[in-house]
């Protein structure tokens, strides 16, 4: 209806518009695409061929492991402790988006391992390694979001993952690992042991060194097994020291996070200061005492006390 200029009413000529064929068949062909393009996804998202391959080498001084496929990478020691040889096991995962290539190849005294994936970005893809290695071998891993283990290795290990976890156990010999949000945890032996983590947990309440670093933004740490420094620093975390044995120094530095340290039954120089926080000290205390305890916080509890 139209409205004239004498109050009165017309009947219009316009009616309800239909559409027309272009638009109804372009909304059926972006529905269709839509189904087809989740389809692809998933379909890509599932490995669909497996391969596994091993192969021998002979000794080598030091193992270089790069794994950017997101597989997971572990390494152990010869169950024979007269072995000399590396044996390189892997299985390789692809789908129809992605595919693994990887390599192991020795380079002077070093064998190489590397692994990466070729195809469409999110394709399921994957190499997972087990190798195992002889007595004095130096280790060096590193993967995207696979977990990194080492069981049983008497040689230096160091390790980087992004997300992956990161477990060390048995370990002789000097360790490094760095993390973003992949948990950390360690146990054995060696001359030092440093440990960087964003967010990740640090757990080497196991592992006794001379010296022990571990560094955290957001993450809860744990040191003990023994040692002659320690050094320990958070932004946000709780701090956990324990050890049974005499030391020289005890390092830590966190803005929030409570801090509880055990030590044995003796007199230390503790030192330090807290913003906000109790600091409630149950040793002994010396300036001229052998042992020093230090110990600032920001806001946070400070516990020292004996074990």
């Amino acid at each position: 209806m139209t409205f004239t200029g004498n109050g009165m009413y017309t009947a219009s000529s316009k009616g309800p518009r239909r559409r027309g064929p272009v638009p109804l068949l372009l909304a059926g062909l972006v529905a269709v695409l839509v189904v087809a393009g989740g389809a692809f996804a998933v379909v890509g998202l599932v490995a669909t061929a497996t391969e596994r391959r091993e192969d021998g080498f002979d000794a080598v001084a030091a193992v270089r492991v790069d794994n950017r496929t997101g597989g997971a990478v572990v390494v152990h020691g010869a169950d024979d402790a007269a072995a000399e040889g590396v044996a390189v096991e892997r299985v390789l995962r692809s789908s129809p988006l992605a595919e693994p290539e990887e390599s192991a190849r020795v380079d002077g005294d070093t064998l190489r391992v590397e692994a990466d994936c070729d195809g469409w970005v999110g394709g399921a893809c994957s190499v997972d390694y087990r190798i195992e290695v002889p007595e004095g071998t130096a280790l060096t891993v590193e993967t995207s979001s696979g977990a990194i283990e080492v069981r049983s290795v008497g040689g230096a290990v160091t390790a980087h993952s992004t997300t992956g976890a990161v477990e060390l156990d048995d370990v002789r010999g000097d360790v490094a690992v760095t993390t973003t949000t992949g948990e950390v945890r360690a146990a054995g032996s060696g001359g030092s042991i440093e440990v960087e983590s964003t967010t990740g947990s640090v757990d080497l309440s196991g592992f006794a060194a001379d010296t022990v670093r571990a560094e955290a933004s957001t993450a809860e740490v744990r040191v003990g097994g023994g040692f002659q420094e320690a050094e320990v620093s958070t932004t946000t975390g709780a701090v956990d020291v324990e050890t049974d044995e005499a030391f020289r120094r005890i390092t830590v530095e966190t803005t929030t996070g409570a801090v509880d340290i055990r030590v044995p039954d003796a007199a230390y120089r503790v030192t330090g200061d807290s913003s906000t926080g109790e600091r409630a000290v149950d040793v002994p205390t010396a300036d001229d005492a052998a042992a020093e305890i230090a110990v600032d916080t920001t806001t946070g509890s400070v516990t020292v006390r004996a074990d």
